[in-house]
């Protein structure tokens, strides 16, 4: 996945019309962010740099904007906001579940459970068998709910 950023960066950089308005661009500076860990990685296997992955899942949201040029017909305007909705509380708990693991990761020990405690919380019903442990992460669910 890391060599598909890479390969997306230098190809949108020799089509670009110009390199410095691209590079200041926040979808590039988030795609150059999000090859720092797999770089430090690589030169120093012993960093952890967790939460520089979650900008990985921000890069989801790019497909929005190609999705805005896509063209359709008056029959399928229903089905397109449904479509766009669908995939938008889709990487919303997705970005959020990487956040919690991130934060917090004595309280959620994988991603499925991260992913659990996110749909729990927000459909409000709350069981209480996945808790943050931390303030920052009790702060979080406030914010995020």
């Amino acid at each position: 996945i890391s060599l598909g950023v890479l390969l997306d960066l230098i190809v949108q950089a020799g089509i670009a019309p110009s390199l410095i308005y691209w590079i200041v661009q926040p979808t590039t500076l988030i795609d150059i962010i999000c090859l720092a860990p797999i770089i430090v990685t690589l030169i120093d296997g012993d960093v952890n740099l967790g939460i520089l992955r979650i900008l990985r899942m921000i890069r989801l949201l790019r497909i929005l904007r190609a999705y805005r040029v896509v063209t359709v017909t008056k029959s399928q305007t229903v089905f397109r906001e449904v479509a766009l909705l669908t995939y938008t509380v889709v990487v919303f708990i997705l970005l959020a579940a990487g956040f919690f693991i991130t934060i917090d990761c004595e309280a959620f020990q994988d991603f499925h459970t991260a992913i659990y405690f996110v749909v729990v919380t927000l459909t409000t019903v709350g069981y209480g068998d996945v808790v943050p442990k931390n303030t920052f992460g009790r702060m979080s669910v406030c914010i995020l709910v």
